[in-house]
């Protein structure tokens, strides 16, 4: 009897070594399932491109004029694309254990996630924009200034440089994470789960550094 015991109390919990599991409480978000939004989310890009293709030319001889008129046509096209593509606050994370616990999303439920009211998106969509391009413009232009941007001249390059940063880069982290501080932990740390929200912002500001490359050669 007791060598028959014996085996079974040595595999308790207690003798058991603890297995750290890394688990993600913030997982990637992704691009709304619907066709919409899977074809503007490839569809956006190529339009902000192709803007600033056509316009490069007047951003190279009059900078503050086009900044400031493609500023709002930017803020639009961000409102767009969010409001279509992204899952609002609150909704990403939920869904996204909806579909990985169910395994397979009935027709019902995806319709229902679908047929959301244009309010409901576009009212958050326009908050998440206004948050970034008011905290967002004073944070970056400072810290452009520290990365070589002029201190006492083209203050008004700057700061619309700045505007630009802000909108294109922390609007859909805004509408996809609201105020969410330990998410907002993980952004400031550099440790979020790529996805194309965060990947956008990456991208942006390494092509914002990238085009600061070639300044030196000017002087």
């Amino acid at each position: 009897m007791s060598s028959q015991i014996a085996p079974a109390a040595a595999t308790g919990p207690a003798s058991q070594p603890e297995a750290k599991v890394t688990v993600l409480s913030h997982p990637p978000i992704r691009i709304l399932a619907n066709p919409t939004a899977q074809a503007y989310s490839h569809l956006h890009p190529i339009l902000i491109g192709s803007i600033f293709a056509l316009r490069f030319n007047a951003l190279v001889s009059d900078p503050v004029t086009t900044l400031s008129t493609l500023l709002p046509v930017f803020a639009v096209l961000q409102i767009i694309y969010v409001s279509i593509c992204l899952p609002a606050a609150g909704a990403a994370l939920g869904s996204s254990n909806k579909a990985r616990s169910s395994g397979k999303i009935g027709a019902g439920s995806k319709r229902k996630d679908q047929e959301a009211s244009i309010g409901s998106k576009v009212v958050p969509a326009i908050l998440s924009l206004s948050l970034p391009l008011v905290l967002g413009t004073p944070g970056l232009s400072v810290l452009l200034v520290l990365f070589g941007a002029p201190f006492t001249t083209h203050l008004p390059h700057t700061a619309l440089c700045a505007a630009h940063m802000s909108i294109l880069g922390g609007t859909g982290l805004v509408y996809v994470h609201g105020t969410d501080v330990a998410v907002w932990r993980e952004i400031w740390s550099i440790s979020k789960a790529f996805d194309a929200v965060w990947g956008g912002t990456i991208c942006m500001a390494l092509g914002a550094w990238l085009g600061a490359v070639p300044i030196p050669l000017d002087w």
